[in-house]
């Protein structure tokens, strides 16, 4: 009201009213408030907020703590058997992925270490155990200490072979 302009109201008696009713308009506002929290109502809506406060701050604590119980009790940390990289499997025997080389690994009968997911080629994105770092080339080797085993000299002769093989198909239509 003090920055508000002078009224053209020269009747000091009425600007006064004019004065008091805004102060109980006020006070009238602030006890409303007052009056609504201190009812049942104001209690359950103080309710409903802070369960919701309650459930935005507890729910991503507790969820944090049990997965990391869970991944203690399911799971074995270990080197890779082919790149020696650190490797997180589950112990239920299902095969997993080496980040570092690709290698399909799995944990051992008696979930104590970190074995080779079949027989044969682990390898799942190339023929000579390169994974992933063969998708660049090898680039990306010597730069995280990653030494690859050579092929023998038969596999490079039968990789060459590969290479060299054209095949020709004819496709006559009907």
């Amino acid at each position: 009201m003090a920055f508000l302009p002078p009224s053209n109201d020269n009747n000091n008696n009425n600007k006064s009213l004019d004065e008091f009713g805004d102060i109980v308009k006020g006070a009238l506002g602030i006890l409303g408030v007052v009056a609504f929290f201190a009812s049942p109502l104001g209690g359950i809506f103080f309710a409903i907020v802070n369960s919701f406060f309650a459930l935005a701050i507890l729910t991503p604590l507790v969820a944090v703590v049990a997965f990391q119980g869970w991944t203690y009790f399911n799971t074995i940390d270990g080197p890779c058997p082919n790149c020696g990289s650190p490797v997180k499997v589950l112990k239920d025997d299902s095969p997993s992925v080496c980040l570092n080389c690709g290698t399909m690994v799995r944990s051992s009968a008696d979930n104590s270490s970190i074995d080779f997911a079949g027989g044969g080629n682990n390898d799942i994105f190339s023929n000579n155990s390169g994974g992933v770092g063969d998708l660049f080339g090898g680039i990306f080797d010597q730069a995280a200490g990653v030494q690859r085993n050579p092929m023998s000299p038969n596999e490079e002769r039968a990789a060459e072979r590969r290479q060299q093989t054209i095949i020709d198909i004819e496709v006559d239509k009907d």
